[in-house]
């Protein structure tokens, strides 16, 4: 076993062959030291040659970092945490499976699953004062009804058995108002088919029930629906579901329970296959994004390489009497090397300052004018922390291509030469 002596020891003497790979050359430190003090004498030029990489770093960055805010936005605005544990199961087009009390055990002896939630949706016939309404009404208990995001704008979920709940859409259809919601009841009829019992007839109603408004949900459905508690279609004979939700214990035990759902012969479906084509589009997008933030980044990248051409030969004389001293070609074009890093590393870091400082102004000024409107903070850039890796190694990619070819060209400086022609 390694002692925490020894791991010291030997990551200083890692260090040091890094420092000073061959005994008798000039130690990097001392190169970096050079190259800082070379850009500082030309601090001017440096300064504007890393003003641009930091304006083309800067520009990908707020790009991509919109990108991913902007997918953000859209996927929380579809689906709550809860929703990416929750998939629906529908039986097969052929409805040669049914989806029924043995059926919901088997679905919980899956390794992964929390719980199953059982709804039967069927034609109702709503009876309020004079008018006979047909309304989507599916019976189901409060966990169904939360798991697929039912928000009551006023009152409670049902309790008792002649109770509902009942969306904008029914109140509109049947002329309620929805101040005085809650003091109104209607009559409701079932129609009930084969598919839910073997021993209903093909088509059958059942007898009209009061039931009493104790809650009023929102949730953008243009079409009126109806709630109601699972034990009452239950209570009418009703033996087969006609969909369920299985909850799984976490987001990454969904996939594998829907599998094995798909396998007994039903349908799954969940809001996570949305996510993944949001997730897709979004991929695009970034990439168009990118494509607009390396355009800026390969015209500051020429200008870099400019300045590191012009450099070299404005220093022809100072290269020369670094190689009549004693310093090594290998050494002189690591020198450049390092300048050219330096500055593409200051600014890479630069770029990543003002792309996160654009986003939060942006996003700053939007909130504003959302918070101005009566709606909510809106946070339209994010940066992942493996894209701030991917663009330092983009910096010290850029450095080492624009700066390769001025320290090679360094190399090919005759010291002789250039003190004759001094």
């Amino acid at each position: 076993m390694i002692t925490k002596r020894q791991a010291r020891a030997k990551i200083k003497d890692l260090l040091h062959k890094l420092d000073l790979p061959t005994p008798g050359r000039v130690r990097r430190s001392y190169l970096l030291k050079f190259a800082l003090k070379n850009l500082k004498v030309r601090r001017a030029r440096s300064l504007v040659t890393i003003g641009g990489v930091g304006v083309g770093f800067g520009v990908i960055v707020f790009l991509v970092s919109l990108g991913y805010g902007l997918e953000n936005l859209v996927v929380k605005g579809v689906a709550t945490f809860e929703e990416l544990r929750v998939a629906d199961v529908l039986p097969e087009k052929a409805n040669i499976t049914k989806i029924n009390d043995e059926v919901l055990t088997k679905f919980a002896k899956i390794e992964g699953t929390e719980k199953t939630l059982p709804a039967v949706s069927v034609a109702g016939k709503v009876s309020y004062q004079e008018s006979l309404t047909d309304i989507v009404t599916v019976a189901a208990e409060e966990d169904y009804l939360r798991s697929s995001r039912v928000t009551l704008s006023t009152g409670r979920f049902f309790t008792q058995s002649q109770e509902a709940v009942v969306n904008e859409a029914t109140l509109r259809v049947l002329g309620i108002d929805q101040g005085n919601a809650l003091a109104e009841s209607f009559g409701l009829s079932f129609i009930l088919t084969s598919t839910l019992s073997p021993d209903f007839a093909e088509r059958q109603e059942t007898e009209s029930v009061a039931y009493k408004i104790v809650g009023v949900y929102t949730g953008g459905e243009n079409r009126p629906k109806i709630y109601v508690p699972l034990s009452n279609l239950v209570a009418h004979g009703v033996q087969n579901y006609t969909q369920a939700k299985v909850v799984t214990i976490n987001e990454g035990s969904l996939a594998d329970v829907r599998r094995h759902v798909e396998n007994m012969g039903f349908v799954t479906t969940s809001v996570v296959d949305t996510i993944q084509q949001i997730q897709n589009i979004f991929s695009t997008v970034r990439l168009i994004l990118s494509a607009f933030g390396l355009a800026a980044l390969v015209v500051a990248a020429f200008g870099m390489f400019n300045t590191l051409s012009v450099s070299l030969l404005e220093r022809t004389r100072e290269v020369a009497l670094l190689q009549a001293l004693g310093m090594y070609a290998r050494e002189v074009r690591e020198l450049f090397l390092i300048e050219a890093l330096v500055m593409s590393l200051a600014g890479g870091v630069l770029g990543l300052i003002l792309g996160i400082l654009v986003g939060v102004a942006v996003s700053i000024l939007l909130s504003a004018f959302s918070l101005v409107a009566g709606g909510n903070l809106l946070i339209i850039t994010s940066l992942p922390f493996y894209f701030v890796i991917v663009v330092l190694l983009l910096a010290v990619a850029v450095g080492f291509l624009t700066g390769i070819y001025p320290a090679r060209r360094s190399t090919k400086i005759s010291a002789l030469d250039a003190l004759r022609y001094e």
